[in-house]
């Protein structure tokens, strides 16, 4: 038997979620005659050595890589006490980090490397130093930031460094780099682990009343998210929809990771109103909004989710791609989100869910109880969502793509790297 392809993936994020997901989906969907997957995470979490495991992946813990955050999923702002930490780690640690990933691709000897994310950029200059073939798969969209130099930055990295580039979607692409460079390649969904859970049973196994409106957000406590504005829109929304409850898996705020997390915590109470967690909860608490949000820790295992709701919900306050529209998609259930870059371009308004202006929980609020008071609509809705998902976001297909360009870059002759970043 031939040797198979070795690919390497390098995952930057150290818990559930959607890019987390996303690498899931592909490492499951590989070629297994053909592709050898492995996973080097350089946030390690039992939560995602389990989940690339079951994918089939050898996984391996390599910490000590650091991050560039410059994103709408996490900017690190300079008028952020805590990002300073963050940013002296990378200016003191960068070579380091950098000669982390090359002792990394030394020790694993793979044929081809998958970045999953653009925060990996000090992991691209590294394997751009070694020569080594890699993709550079951006999940990301790009934030203003202050002056723009760390975007121009990032951007002149995706345009020049020789590497294929992924972006989730036009509008990602024509944010970050200029004329035809990098392809598209939307996220996506497993059709068959989302038609598994029975509306009646599922509500059941939650502790929901079978008649209860019930909607499904996916974004854990995060400001960017858009919590705060589902918070606000559920306050207006419990009064016009008795019985409402909202499924929050990822809702639970989390043991503190580290000790800026258990720092952080324990002092912008004192300061401020928190960190967004314990904002939210505060929330939550003083609206008398407990039993209405139901929350419960992160899961992969959101079948059951999908199956009781009526409604996905997708409030996001900045422009990334919106992987709870997809997958609500896939179970036939519409979405109500943000008319924000991510998330418009996965919605047909008034076809396949609903689109809202992004921060207006008022309209949020009405445009749920809108969709919730049409069944017909609302069910026409579904099954138009699943369709059109079915021709752009099928896992197979999606691999296949992704696959495609494995072969392609293993065929090309490694391009020479550029000088000096042009200006």
């Amino acid at each position: 038997m031939a040797r198979r392809t070795r690919i390497l993936y390098i995952q930057h994020a150290g818990a559930i979620g959607g890019s987390a997901m996303s690498l899931y989906y592909t490492v499951r969907g590989l070629n297994v005659e053909r592709y050898e997957p492995m996973v080097a995470l350089i946030r390690p979490a039992e939560e995602l050595r389990e989940l690339y495991r079951r994918a089939g992946a050898e996984v391996i813990d390599w910490p000590g890589v650091v991050t560039f955050e410059h994103t709408t999923a996490h900017w690190c702002s300079l008028g952020r006490p805590l990002c300073w930490v963050h940013q002296y780690k990378l200016g003191v640690g960068l070579g380091r980090s950098m000669a982390r990933v090359e002792a990394l691709a030394e020790a694993t000897r793979p044929d081809l490397v998958h970045l999953n994310s653009v925060v990996l950029f000090p992991a691209a200059v590294a394997l751009w130093r070694r020569n080594r073939r890699f993709i550079w798969h951006v999940r990301e969209h790009p934030v203003p930031g202050h002056l723009g130099l760390r975007r121009r930055l990032l951007g002149w990295g995706l345009m020049n460094l020789p590497a294929e580039v992924i972006f989730l979607s036009e509008a990602d692409r024509s944010a970050w780099v200029r004329g035809e460079r990098g392809v598209v390649v939307e996220n996506y969904v497993d059709f068959d682990a989302m038609q598994t859970a029975e509306r009646s049973a599922a509500r059941v196994r939650l502790g929901l009343p079978a008649d209860a409106p019930v909607l499904l957000y996916l974004g854990g406590l995060s400001r960017m998210k858009g919590v705060f504005v589902l918070l606000q829109a559920l306050v207006e929304l419990q009064r016009r929809l008795p019985g409402l409850r909202c499924l929050m898996p990822g809702g639970v705020y989390p043991p503190p990771a580290s000790w800026k997390s258990r720092v952080a915590r324990a002092t912008l109470p004192l300061v401020g109103s928190g960190t967004e967690g314990q904002t939210a909860e505060r929330f939550i608490a003083e609206q008398g909004l407990a039993e209405v949000c139901r929350r419960s820790p992160v899961t992969t295992e959101v079948a059951d989710h999908f199956a009781a709701a009526d409604l996905v919900l997708f409030p996001a306050t900045e422009p990334h791609f919106g992987r709870p529209i997809i997958e609500g998609a896939a179970a036939g259930i519409p979405a109500v989100a943000s008319d924000l870059p991510g998330a418009s371009d996965l919605i047909v308004d008034g076809v396949t869910g609903l689109l809202v202006p992004a921060g207006d929980a008022g309209r949020l609020a009405d445009a749920v109880a809108q969709v919730l008071a049409d069944e017909g609509g609302r069910r026409a809705m579904g099954q138009a969502a699943r369709a059109a998902a079915r021709e752009r976001f099928d896992v197979a297909r999606g691999v296949s793509r992704i696959e495609a360009l494995y072969e392609q870059t293993l065929g090309e002759r490694p391009r020479q790297p550029p000088v000096r970043a042009s200006h």
